[in-house]
Formats: structure tokens, sequence, C-alpha cells
């Protein structure tokens, strides 16, 4: 899990950065970001995604984990929300492992170029 200090805490923040244009979309994840003074991580598993809190327990740490891996890549001046998708779900069961998530992320952080 990475650290407290890079958490984003208020339901404004959240708000504030979900309503901001900067976004990107692959297979699995969804992230949108803004800019800001400091760099925060919010991750976003409704029960829209799934009802069962164990798999949204378990792909918030498969993200987290990744996030850990990664954040001295990440631009420090940006706020970010990661929000997976359903198609990470199959048959109501996780069907990706953390590999996927961190190729993802990867992706992310060389396709799009922070201003």
């Amino acid at each position: 899990m990475y650290s407290r200090q890079y958490s984003l805490k208020t339901r404004f923040s959240f708000r504030n950065i979900l309503r901001s244009e900067g976004s990107y979309s692959s297979r699995f994840l969804l992230v949108k970001y803004k800019k800001s003074n400091g760099l925060k991580f919010g991750i976003i598993t409704s029960n829209k995604f799934s009802k069962k809190a164990v798999i949204q327990n378990k792909i918030r740490r498969y993200i987290a984990g990744s996030i850990q891996k990664n954040v001295s890549k990440f631009p420090i001046n940006y706020n970010f929300v990661f929000i997976p998708k359903k198609t990470v779900l199959f048959n109501d069961k996780v069907s990706i492992d953390a590999k996927e998530i961190d190729f993802e992320i990867n992706t992310f952080l060389s396709k799009v170029v922070f201003s």
C-alpha cells in the first residue's frame, strides 16, 4: 500500500478530480487526473463494480501495490483517481493479476503527456 501522505481523503477532492477534463481509459482502468500542488492518489471500487467487498478490496490492493512500485514515475503536481472497469471481472471473480495492472499503469504513464 502506498504511503498515507499520498492518499486523497475528502469527498470534495475526489469529486473535484472526477469533474476534471484529464482522463485516460484503457482495457481495465479509467484514470482521471488533475493538476494540483502535490501528488495524491485515490482508488474507487464501488458496488456497481462488484457487490462483494472481497473482490473490491483485492482489486484495490492490486492498484495500490502498482502505485507504490511506480510512485517515482508519476508527475509531482498532479492528483490521480483510479477506477477499475468491469472487464477486470469474469463470472464475478477477478480475471487478471497484479502484473496486468502494473502494465496498464506503466502504459498510462508512457502515453499521457503532462504539461
